[in-house]
């Protein structure tokens, strides 16, 4: 090894020591609970003590059944009344949402199913919401920020070096690929070893958060609870907005579309009780694509870099191995080449696997959402499992909406979804 290169593996070495000295000196405290008691937090407290001491969607129907709850805010139905004139003694995150109510409603009156939690003005609102939240977390020496800017420095040189060190312990061929491929190199390693280095929660709690966050932790919901509906707000009280924050009153989440209209989460009640449901969208190659598509895309890669390879003639093949003249007179990379072959093999090894896993898919459809501008994806609840996959779907076909129970044909490779029939309608 050469003196460069022996000192950018010592460089990641110390990379890794300084991730593990910073991992360690944030760790959040732990603690255990005395008692499950909520005591006198609020639903966004709890939501956000098991959320990383971060406020997630569950806290805003939180927030909405403690209002009901404490008569700020009336529920008639699916319908939410706000109060003519804000009360006093709200804290800044509750006065924040009662005020986005009051904006968005119509004669004081606000449709629940007219809130679409994409909308850029919900967000714009939640963002400020949650930034609120957080605020009286740290005010009140709950949580603080995980790393400070002195840590963040110190973790972003640590990944830098490693890259700037990687690029001059390459090899490279010619002076131009330092400047062209050494780019990338530098760029890619930064942007990954930094994306390491920052993961993980921005907040931790302190020791009097992390009391907070073991106390929620041990909180056990009513059974009442996970089947409860909206109109059980004055039997269940305060209950019924804590079990919503963190994320276990399932009808109430429901029904109460801000914390559930997200693309990867479903509820679903066809297996007897209400359940949360992870979706799952396939990053694979090529989802949704037919095997004879794939085939086509192995051709025109396989073909495309027999071309860069053989291009100068086939005689090329029996001087193999090629020269570095033979490699670069295409001006494109040997690695390129390597690459589209790789990436035809990978096609038909899809295509193969695809035509060989093909069977009957039923169930019942719990999400659905654009995928592009000629297809959508529909997450189909098929088993007792809590991960379900989303298939995609030419966005004309008839007959998909929420609840409806269809059937189709697919693989597990690419997914393409064929013989499609919609068994039952809501």
């Amino acid at each position: 090894m050469t003196p460069v290169q022996v000192i950018a593996v010592a460089s990641i070495a110390l990379w890794f020591a300084v991730q593990a000295l910073v991992r360690h000196r944030t760790k959040a405290p732990v603690v255990s609970a005395a008692s499950a008691d909520p005591g006198n937090d609020t639903p966004v407290t709890a939501n956000m003590a098991v959320n990383n001491w971060e406020a997630t969607q569950d806290a805003i129907p939180a927030t909405v059944l403690d209002l009901v709850h404490r008569g700020v805010l009336k529920l008639d139905g699916d319908t939410i009344h706000v109060p003519e004139v804000v009360p006093d003694g709200l804290r800044t995150y509750e006065d924040t949402l009662v005020r986005h109510l009051r904006l968005i409603a119509t004669d004081r009156v606000v449709a629940i199913d007219e809130v679409d939690p994409a909308d850029k003005d919900f967000q714009t609102f939640f963002a400020e919401f949650a930034r609120q939240a957080g605020a009286e977390a740290d005010f009140r020496g709950w949580a603080e920020r995980r790393l400070t800017g002195r840590q963040k420095a110190l973790l972003f040189f640590a990944s830098v070096t490693p890259a700037v060190l990687a690029v001059f312990a390459i090899p490279w061929p010619t002076t131009e690929d330092v400047y062209i491929l050494g780019t990338i190199v530098f760029i890619a390693g930064s942007y990954w070893l930094g994306k390491y280095a920052f993961r993980g929660p921005s907040m931790r709690p302190t020791a009097a958060g992390a009391e907070i966050t073991a106390r929620w932790q041990g909180y056990r919901v009513e059974d009442a609870i996970t089947t409860a509906t909206l109109t059980d707000i004055a039997v269940l009280g305060r209950k019924l907005a804590y079990a919503t924050a963190l994320g276990k009153a399932e009808v109430a989440l429901w029904l109460l579309s801000w914390g559930v209209d997200h693309p990867e989460a479903a509820w679903s009640r066809h297996s007897g009780t209400w359940r949360r449901l992870r979706i799952w969208y396939p990053w694979m190659l090529g989802w949704g694509y037919s095997p004879r598509r794939r085939v086509g895309h192995a051709v025109w890669k396989a073909g495309f870099a027999s071309v860069v390879l053989f291009g100068d003639g086939l005689t090329t093949f029996a001087d193999m191995p090629l020269s570095d003249s033979l490699v670069w007179v295409t001006g494109v990379p040997v690695t390129v080449v390597i690459v589209l072959y790789a990436l035809a093999a990978l096609d038909l090894v899809l295509a193969v696997t695809e035509l060989l896993t093909r069977r009957i898919h039923v169930g019942w459809v719990l999400r659905w959402r654009p995928a592009g501008e000629e297809n959508i994806y529909v997450a189909l609840e098929e088993n007792d499992s809590t991960r379900i996959k989303a298939y995609k779907m030419p966005a004309s076909t008839a007959g998909i909406e929420w609840d409806a129970r269809i059937q189709f044909t697919a693989g597990i490779a690419l997914g393409r979804v064929t013989h499609l029939e919609v068994l039952d309608r809501p």
